[in-house]
């Protein structure tokens, strides 16, 4: 047992020192990793106070809100059984029905033209090609101030556009 026991330690020594190469490298490695997860759980960690801390402001309000539309219920509810909110409405002359009527309806609006124009833009268009006539015939330089002038005469349009819809 003595000559196969030699080789067999010597053996298991080699296999447990490769091991620990390998174990060595692998915990070196992990430093880095372990580092960025201990900064990832403390920005958790902030957020979730954050969060809790928003989150309890915002069980504060809704309380409010609650307790404010309870009184206003109440308020409502005791209008509506009292005495007194008939006799205003008759003291004024004011049916109720044709108010809540009034109050459901959509608005109504009636559209009216001034100045009726069949088609917009046709009455304005000699000022644009008089514009790009002028514009085409006048000396200019660059290319840039071309296109300056040509994104002025858009924005323009644009705008005479947008402030002529009646």
């Amino acid at each position: 047992m003595g000559q196969n026991a030699l080789p067999k330690a010597s053996s298991a020594l080699d296999s447990f020192a490769a091991v620990s190469g390998d174990l060595t490298g692998i915990v070196s490695g992990m430093t880095p990793t372990l580092a960025n997860a201990r900064g990832t759980l403390a920005q958790l960690s902030a957020t979730l106070g954050q969060a809790k801390t928003t989150l309890s402001q915002t069980d504060s309000s809704l309380a409010k809100v609650q307790d404010k539309l309870a009184t206003a219920a109440n308020d409502i509810a005791a209008l509506q059984t009292s005495e007194s909110m008939g006799e205003l409405a008759d003291l004024m002359g004011v049916d109720v029905n044709d108010v809540a009527d009034f109050m459901a309806s959509p608005v109504e609006l009636t559209s009216k033209s001034i100045y009726p124009v069949k088609s917009f833009g046709s009455g304005i268009a000699p000022f644009y090609t008089i514009g790009w006539a002028a514009m085409c015939s006048s000396p200019f330089t660059s290319s840039r101030s071309t296109v300056k002038v040509l994104a002025a005469l858009r924005r323009a349009k644009a705008t005479l556009a947008a402030g002529c819809s009646w």
